[in-house]
């Protein structure tokens, strides 16, 4: 049974800090002032998807926690996204990632409505597919610098934009407190 005693962390979201956190911000690896256990992974810009399957083996799991079209009041998303409206709909996916039965990375991606067409739109029907696997597939992805972000003591999360067919994908991923126990601390 995996260990699922971090429900609280499920309502981290890719576009708003969570209560009490600081702001997410571009950084290098470089620049990162953080712990030195966090900097590789935060910093890897490859899958983590695949990183996470070589740690974990068969071990790996991923549930889907919540798929849902959402409306965007805030103008950080303008920002993100480029010349949208407030209230512009998004596919919104929530996905817990897990090794040796753990709860180590929430991930949640964000993707306009208007970037949904094509070959892009598979997204909606992922399901409990990573969508690492989807995205890193495509040759000509592009990925934009990460930003990162502390929302809790000692915890890390980041998120960048992606572009697959010059469509912007957002994912926000953020480890939690079981990832520093796998990785021995």
């Amino acid at each position: 049974m995996k260990n699922t005693n971090n429900l609280s962390y499920f309502s981290l979201d890719a576009m708003e800090p969570p209560k009490n956190s600081a702001s997410w911000y571009l950084c290098q690896q470089g620049d990162f002032c953080g712990p030195e256990i966090f900097s590789d992974w935060l910093f890897d810009s490859g899958s983590l998807t695949q990183r996470l399957k070589m740690f974990g083996g068969k071990s790996f799991d991923l549930t889907l926690l919540e798929e849902a079209w959402v409306s965007s009041d805030s103008f950080e998303s303008q920002g993100k996204f480029g010349p949208i409206s407030i209230g512009h709909e998004f596919w919104s996916r929530k996905v817990c990632l897990s090794c040796f039965d753990r709860s180590v990375v929430m991930a949640h991606t964000l993707v306009p409505q208007h970037s949904l067409v094509g070959k892009l739109k598979e997204i909606l029907i992922l399901d409990t597919k990573p969508l690492g696997e989807y995205l890193f597939q495509e040759k000509h992805l592009l990925r934009s610098t990460f930003e990162i972000i502390n929302y809790e003591s000692g915890l890390w999360g980041r998120r960048s934009l992606f572009f697959l067919y010059r469509k912007p994908v957002l994912v926000a991923e953020f480890f939690l407190p079981q990832f520093l126990h796998l990785q021995g601390f």
